[in-house]
């Protein structure tokens, strides 16, 4: 490849914007949602549906789920999304969008899989324990500050 084709092609690559965001997995059958902010959302359906497909996924509960009624169960929704490029923490900025829906759509005790990646977004700890995070269990039960 020569030179100028290379540049080209950084070029355009550098122009790909990648967003950030929160979004909602739902089991159709009963009800219950997942809700997870990630940093980059491009392919984040496919990379969950693979990992889900594998046995892999972190939320335990979920995983549960999804081996027990399929994938056809389940729908995919990006809640809210911004341009990570515009963000200077996007860290803090994934917390704050999370915080956000978890307020405004209250998925706590049978209704969700709550994921608890950030302990400091509960008030009790995950899964309803004290002290915070209790290792690849799901979310029951957990609650705001």
């Amino acid at each position: 490849m020569d030179k100028s084709k290379r540049k080209e092609l950084v070029e355009e690559y550098l122009q790909i914007k990648v967003h950030m965001g929160v979004v909602k997995i739902t089991n159709r059958t009963n009800g219950k949602m997942y809700l997870a902010s990630y940093p980059n959302l491009k392919n984040k359906w496919s990379t969950i549906q693979a990992q889900l497909d594998m046995g892999r996924f972190a939320n335990l509960q979920l995983q549960k789920d999804w081996n027990a009624q399929g994938a056809d169960d389940f729908t995919y929704e990006v809640l809210e999304q911004k341009d990570a490029g515009e963000i200077k923490d996007i860290r803090w900025e994934q917390k704050q969008l999370l915080k956000k829906w978890l307020e405004l759509l209250q998925p706590f005790g049978e209704s969700a899989w709550i994921d608890c990646k950030d302990r400091n977004l509960f008030a009790r700890g995950c899964n309803g324990h004290s002290g915070g995070y209790k290792g690849r269990q799901g979310g029951w039960g957990a609650k705001l500050r």
